[in-house]
């Protein structure tokens, strides 16, 4: 918006100059042919000077705004080794850059996403390689989620494995994202058909589901890294952040920079305005405003008032996070949670919480206390939620529900929060051994990923509770707020006051 409003006064300041009355003539001066507009002051100050160092204050502008935009990078503190058998892949196997896309195709940032692909694996032939894996937004074939974001999620993704399995798996990706708002199991038929494939065996992939445990193992891959959007990017196994894919320089600029980290950035040069044949044979004029003021003391005075406002980038307005209702009474399923205290107490606290969060360690403390309180009155129901800027937060909530199966959630619940700043894998198996878990079935559990549904459909009744923060207590279904041990004492000894107990 400055940079058009910039221009837009550029050319005012042209069309007042062209408009002026002829200056005042010398013996020695020719008056101007129509339409010349003279290129210099009376004083000696170079008009396409003033304009020139105008220029060059709106170019600081817009640097600042580019500087200000945020860059691409990858997120470095941790490397994931991706299973990609039976992937989609393009690009030389010997690439220098691997990038490894979670992907969907009725996704429209995974179609500009793969747009830009296309673009860079020409620009980079040699260097770049292309692996597609599918995270379809439906839960028919992707239980990870809780619902059906898209509708025909797992149409197309079946629909793409299919003609891979006839070769033609990228001419089948290119049409569904060049059709990603109307294709169905017909037209995709059809285009099949029209290419040579063999239309009734995609036909029959599609409405059997056919490739459902192939996608669950694909996308059961993305969920440790702390991500369950589309699309999101690997380069050599570590996460791309910060990038806008239909900002084709940018990526292009990005991708140049891992090729070569230690090149210099070349200075791209100045563009030099468009400049009269030969400005000496102008004559010299004092141009003057119809309110009898200098054009060249009003350039430099909005040149003066630009640099005194320092313009910055507005940022965008940051959301609120979503809280819940504290006038709202919540229901949760507990079947299948790990709870402690009488299975019909007349108080029960749910608790959200993540083993990695120090505000988390405390509340257990609290809560031991209310325990400890009354004795017989509050049944504790432990939800996970994994945060996704934790490392091995995810492990971590996977190995306490694998000492659940066993009998022993709430030792692993201890143990884990009071080794959390070293939580590992390995770890977490020795936490495990420690308290005496079968370790064949621990393993096979965390191997096998048993218990990650259950701690995708908790993150589901975090959503729609509006939970989006740990720890996070209700109790008997309404948001506690004020997490003091005193606060939720006297809250549960009204509740206790008012059922007579």
């Amino acid at each position: 918006m400055k940079k058009m409003g910039c221009i837009a006064l550029a050319l005012m300041v042209m069309s007042l100059a062209t408009g002026c009355p002829p200056p005042e003539q010398t013996e020695t001066q020719k008056p101007p042919a129509p339409g010349e507009v003279r290129a210099a002051a009376a004083e000696g100050t170079s008009l396409a000077g003033v304009f020139k160092e105008l220029e060059n204050e709106v170019s600081r502008l817009e640097q600042e705004v580019e500087a200000a935009k945020p860059k691409p990078r990858l997120k470095s503190d941790r490397t994931f080794d991706f299973d990609l058998a039976g992937a989609a892949a393009k690009g030389p196997d010997n690439a220098r850059l691997t990038i490894v896309v979670f992907s969907e195709f009725e996704c429209p940032f995974c179609k500009r996403f793969a747009q830009s692909i296309d673009r860079l694996l020409e620009k980079f032939p040699n260097d770049l390689r292309m692996v597609f894996m599918n995270f379809p937004l439906h839960n028919e074939c992707n239980s990870s989620l809780s619902r059906p974001f898209h509708k025909r999620a797992c149409i197309g993704a079946n629909a793409a494995m299919a003609a891979k399995e006839q070769g033609n798996f990228w001419e089948m990706h290119d049409w569904l994202f060049a059709n990603q708002k109307t294709y169905n199991v017909d037209s995709i038929v059809s285009f099949a058909e029209s290419k040579g494939m063999d239309g009734a065996a995609i036909r029959e992939a599609v409405e059997a589901n056919k490739y459902k445990d192939f996608f669950e193992e694909q996308a059961k891959q993305l969920l440790p890294t702390g991500s369950r959007g589309t699309p999101t990017a690997f380069i050599n196994g570590q996460k791309v952040e910060n990038a806008r894919w239909e900002d084709l320089p940018s990526i292009t600029s990005f991708i140049e920079e891992l090729l070569n980290p230690d090149k210099a950035k070349g200075e791209v040069p100045e563009a030099a305005a468009p400049a009269v044949s030969d400005p000496g044979a102008l004559p010299a004029a004092r141009v003057v405003l119809e309110d009898g003021t200098l054009l060249t003391d009003r350039l430099e005075k909005l040149k003066e008032r630009l640099a005194k406002l320092a313009l910055k980038p507005r940022r965008p307005a940051q959301k609120q996070a979503k809280k819940p209702d504290p006038n709202k009474v919540y229901s949760f399923n507990l079947a299948g949670s790990p709870a402690a205290g009488p299975e019909n107490a007349p108080v029960t606290m749910v608790v959200f919480s993540e083993f990695l969060c120090p505000h988390c360690v405390k509340l257990t403390g609290e809560i031991e206390k209310l325990r400890e309180k009354f004795p017989d009155k509050i049944k504790v129901v432990f939800k996970g939620l994994p945060n996704r800027g934790h490392k091995f937060s995810l492990e971590a909530h996977e190995a306490a529900m694998a000492a659940q199966a066993q009998g022993k959630f709430w030792e692993m619940h201890d143990k884990i929060f009071e080794n959390r700043k070293n939580i590992s894998p390995d770890q977490l198996k020795k936490l495990a051994q420690d308290i005496g878990l079968d370790m064949e079935k621990y393993q096979e559990a965390v191997t096998k990923h048993e218990h990650r549904q259950k701690i995708v459909d908790e993150l589901a009744e975090a959503d729609k509770a509006s939970v989006a923060s740990t720890p996070t207590v209700f109790i008997n279904g309404k948001v506690q707020l004020d997490r003091r041990v005193e606060t939720m004492a006297a809250k549960i000894e009204k509740i206790l006051a008012k059922q007579g107990e």
